[in-house]
């Protein structure tokens, strides 16, 4: 269709600029086309199941994913994303697997490190939470996503007092913060806070908190 419209062929340079403009989808067709072309291309397969999982597509970006983890180039990112499809399919412990390769591969990658420990707190691996987490304060202190898993993993390990100190002062972060990060920190708060409720015992402040969580932030 491109040949004919009198247009060149998509080229790799293009897709990628496509992609990092979010036109994931504007790249898929052509991506197929090009890797039954060049199954053994590492780049190519990294770049369509990038745009398959972004796409909503993450059952058919598995293949791709692990063929483009033997590129040195993306083999984390590559892990990375085979992780997330493992938490949404609720393989939690290959996720871990995924994850431990990753940081392997980079081991102050941030989002890597945030995302494996929510994989360890799904695992009730509380500890192996919070050492990740310290990696991440020492790499980037002022850092708010790591403020709810580690609030969370402290609850886990019954540290109550500490991880209510940690909600309350993060309502200063919360202040700072705009745009979808406030929305994800403010959530995490409520449910935090929620938790603690919970784990004190106070069941009914802790369903009223939940539920006043979901009516806030249906989404999450």
């Amino acid at each position: 269709l491109l040949l004919a419209c009198g247009k060149s062929p998509m080229s790799v340079k293009d897709i990628r600029e496509l992609q990092q403009k979010g036109r994931y989808a504007a790249t898929v067709d052509v991506l197929r086309s090009q890797v039954d072309a060049h199954p053994d291309d590492l780049e190519l397969n990294f770049l369509l199941g990038r745009a398959l999982f972004h796409t909503g597509e993450v059952g058919l970006a598995v293949w791709p994913l692990q063929r483009s983890v033997e590129s040195p180039d993306y083999a984390v990112e590559s892990y990375m994303l085979l992780a997330d499809i493992s938490l949404q399919t609720g393989e939690t412990k290959e996720a871990l697997d995924q994850l431990g390769k990753a940081i392997e591969r980079a081991p102050d990658n941030v989002a890597a490190r945030i995302m494996r420990a929510w994989a360890y707190l799904r695992a009730a691996k509380y500890e192996e939470a919070i050492a990740d987490l310290d990696h991440v304060a020492e790499l980037q202190p002022d850092n708010i996503e790591m403020i709810v898993p580690r609030a969370m993993a402290l609850i886990g390990l019954k540290r109550l007092d500490e991880a209510d100190a940690l909600l309350q002062s993060a309502e200063h972060d919360l202040e700072q913060t705009e745009g979808e990060a406030r929305s994800t920190l403010a959530s995490g708060l409520c449910a935090g806070s929620a938790a603690l409720d919970y784990e004190r015992h106070e069941v009914d402040a802790a369903e009223a908190g939940f539920n006043g969580c979901l009516e806030k932030y249906p989404t999450e």
